[in-house]
C-alpha cells in the first residue's frame, strides 16, 4: 500500500487487524472508527496497532503504552499521516499517545469520552474540535500538546480530570461554555493560560 495517500474506513467496520496498514508510508489522511482497532480478544488497542511493529519506508517509530502503565510498545506510524478523523463512541486510554506527526484531528459527534493520556505527547497537534456530546476529558488527555493554541470546552462536559491540558505551552485561547461542572485545579498547569 505504498501509494495509498488517503483511507476512509466506514463506521460499520468492526475490526481493523494488527498491521493492516503496515508499509503505507505515504498515507497522509485517514478516517476510521476507533472502536474497530481491536485485537483478536476484542480488546481495544492503541492507534499504532493497525500499522504494526515492522519498520518500513516512511514509517516513524512511535512509542505507545497499552492501557495502564505497561511496557511500551513501538509501532511504525506513517510519518506523512498528519490528519485524522475519528468516529466511534469514545477515545481509548492512551489511544494516540506520542503521535507527534498528527497536526489536525477531527472527532465525530458520537464521541462521548476522551480517555486519560488519549493525545498526550502529540506535540505538533494544532487543531482539534471537541464535539458537543463529550461528557468527560480524562487526566493528561492533551498533556504535552505544545503546539495547541486554542480550545473550546463544550457545555456537555461534566468533568475535566487533572492535568488534562498540562504542558500545552502555546495554549492561550480557552473558551469554557456554560454547563461544564467540574474542572480540576491542575487542568491548565504549565500553560500560558
Amino acid at each position: 500500500c505504498i501509494n495509498l495517500k488517503t483511507a476512509t474506513i466506514e463506521s460499520g467496520v468492526k475490526n481493523i487487524a494488527y498491521g493492516s496498514f503496515s508499509g503505507c508510508g505515504n498515507l497522509s489522511e485517514m478516517t476510521f472508527p476507533i472502536d474497530a482497532v481491536i485485537d483478536s480478544n476484542g480488546n481495544q488497542q492503541v492507534f499504532g496497532y493497525m500499522f504494526g511493529k515492522t519498520e518500513y519506508e516512511g514509517g516513524k517509530l512511535t512509542t505507545q503504552h497499552y492501557l495502564y502503565p505497561s511496557a511500551p510498545y513501538k509501532y511504525y506510524i506513517p510519518e506523512k499521516l498528519t490528519t485524522i478523523t475519528i468516529t466511534g463512541d469514545s477515545i481509548f486510554h492512551r489511544a494516540f499517545e506520542n503521535c507527534i506527526n498528527l497536526t489536525n484531528i477531527t472527532l465525530s459527534d458520537e464521541i462521548a469520552t476522551i480517555g486519560s493520556y488519549a493525545f498526550s505527547g502529540c506535540s505538533n497537534l494544532r487543531d482539534i474540535t471537541i464535539p458537543g456530546n463529550v461528557t468527560k476529558i480524562g487526566s493528561y488527555a492533551f498533556s504535552g500538546c505544545t503546539n495547541l493554541t486554542n480550545i473550546t470546552i463544550p457545555g456537555s462536559i461534566t468533568e475535566i480530570d487533572s492535568y488534562a491540558f498540562s504542558g500545552c505551552t502555546k495554549l492561550t485561547d480557552i473558551t469554557i461554555l456554560d454547563g461544564v461542572m467540574n474542572i480540576d485545579s491542575s487542568v491548565f498547569n504549565g500553560t500560558a493560560y
